[in-house]
């Protein structure tokens, strides 16, 4: 087989970080990222925060205004990135080594130009492996071969037939038991969402009822959301709540332009 060119520190990691969890990142995600040669932190400073932060020698960190624009953000942080392979971590997930150790293993097999992972959502103290837990997201990625796109909820576009997968996930501490913040998320991330979604399309009443309902039946029964029990269905009402929000945002938009 050939061999790759990649060594085994020559992946950057990518984070992007809100001025509220640099001190998360600096305490407990960058001491578990010493084996890469190349660290990259782009902080949102759309509000102005103080920019006096510490951060350990040779981290690279950049101030940016997000601008509600999540890709553009992701983008900015690949140009600032030395080596090809980049893997995007976030300031609240969290990985064990033998997950770093197959993310080598299957970069050095040189057949993929993407690689994707699942996540373990803790919600309610309960680690979610179903509903929107079982979806496959591109994390890991050879920069010259893609880009992100999507204002939220962004996606790394990469030939889907260059991509692997790798089988151990990592864990997401975002709402681990916090609803009204999950749900304060959803609405700022339905926003976001209706504001890109206005320009190709309208809402409707059909819409307005369908899209909850659909996304509810998705999580809950399609993708096995009912196995995780009482936070399992918690969660799936929620994304639901996020569908319905988008919606009435996108509807309100026309309303407006009426």
């Amino acid at each position: 087989m050939k061999k790759s060119g990649v060594k085994k520190n020559n992946l950057s990691v990518g984070i992007l970080a809100r001025p509220s969890e640099i001190s998360t990142v600096v305490k407990k995600l960058i001491p578990k990222l010493s084996w890469s040669d190349d660290l990259v932190i782009v902080i949102d400073n759309s509000l102005g925060e103080d920019k006096n932060y510490f951060f350990p020698k040779g981290v690279k960190v950049y101030f940016r205004r997000l601008k509600d624009d999540y890709a553009a953000q992701r983008n900015f942080l690949l140009r600032k990135t030395k080596n090809d392979w980049v893997f995007f971590i976030d300031p609240d997930e969290r990985f064990n080594s033998k997950f770093i150790k197959e993310v080598f293993e299957k970069i050095n097999q040189n057949r993929y130009r993407g690689l994707m992972i699942r996540r373990e959502e803790v919600f309610l103290n309960k680690r979610l492996k179903y509903g929107e837990g079982s979806i496959w997201i591109l994390r890991i990625g050879n920069k010259r071969y893609g880009r992100w796109e999507g204002k939220v909820h962004e996606k790394w576009v990469i030939e889907p037939k260059l991509v692997g997968r790798i089988k151990t996930r990592i864990t997401h501490f975002g709402y681990k038991n916090d609803i009204k913040g999950f749900l304060e998320k959803n609405l700022i991330y339905a926003k976001i969402r209706a504001d890109e979604l206005a320009v190709k399309r309208k809402s409707s009443i059909a819409l307005f009822f369908l899209k909850p309902i659909f996304k509810f039946c998705q999580n809950y029964f399609w993708r096995g959301g009912f196995l995780d029990g009482r936070p399992g269905l918690i969660h799936a009402l929620c994304m639901a709540f996020y569908s319905l929000c988008t919606e009435i945002f996108i509807l309100g938009k026309f309303k407006k332009s009426d």
